[in-house]
C-alpha cells in the first residue's frame, strides 16, 4: 500500500494545467509571441491573410528567423516551424550531398527547394497538448545554433 501512496499524493499536488517544470501553455499566436519577447527575442506577428499563413519574424544578430505558424484556430495553432533559406546552387551534388549528410546527424532538417534556387533548414515544435516556455526556448535556441553552422558550410 506505501508504494502507491506517492503517486497519488503527487496527482494532488499538481493541476492538469501545471507540469513539473512550469506552466502548460496554449498555441495561440500571442501566447507564443508573448513566450518568445519573455525570452528576450524581437519578435513581429504578422497574423496572416488568404495567400500566407500566420508568422512570427526574429530578428536575431542581424538577421531575420521566420516561424510559421500552422493548423490555427481560435483556440490555438497545432505547429510552430521555424524555416530560414539560402541561396545556393541546387543542382551542385555537392549541395545535394551536404543535404542528405546534414539530415543525416542533425535533428534540424534540410531541404531543396528548387523553385526559390534555395536550400532550406527547418524545425519543427507541436503546439498541440501545450508546452512549458523553457521547452520551447529550448528548441529554439537548439535551431539557432544550427543555423550558422548549416549557412557557413553550405556549399
Amino acid at each position: 500500500m506505501r508504494t502507491h501512496l506517492l503517486p497519488l499524493l503527487s496527482l494532488t499536488f499538481f493541476s492538469a494545467g501545471v507540469a513539473a517544470t512550469g506552466e502548460v501553455l496554449d498555441g495561440k499566436p500571442e501566447t507564443v509571441v508573448q513566450v518568445l519577447k519573455q525570452a528576450g527575442y524581437a519578435a513581429t506577428y504578422r497574423p496572416g491573410d488568404l495567400k500566407d499563413g500566420p508568422m512570427i519574424t526574429l530578428k536575431v544578430s542581424g538577421e531575420d528567423i521566420y516561424l510559421y505558424l500552422y493548423g490555427c484556430k481560435p483556440e490555438g495553432c497545432t505547429r510552430l516551424t521555424a524555416s530560414n533559406g539560402y541561396e545556393t546552387d541546387v543542382t551542385s551534388a555537392a549541395v545535394i550531398s551536404y543535404i542528405g549528410n546534414w539530415n543525416y546527424d542533425n535533428y534540424t532538417q534540410a531541404y531543396i527547394d528548387p523553385e526559390d534556387k534555395a536550400a532550406y533548414l527547418d524545425s519543427s515544435y507541436l503546439l498541440t497538448g501545450g508546452y512549458t516556455r523553457a521547452n520551447m526556448v529550448a528548441w529554439l535556441r537548439e535551431y539557432l545554433d544550427d543555423l550558422p553552422d548549416f549557412e557557413g558550410d553550405l556549399p
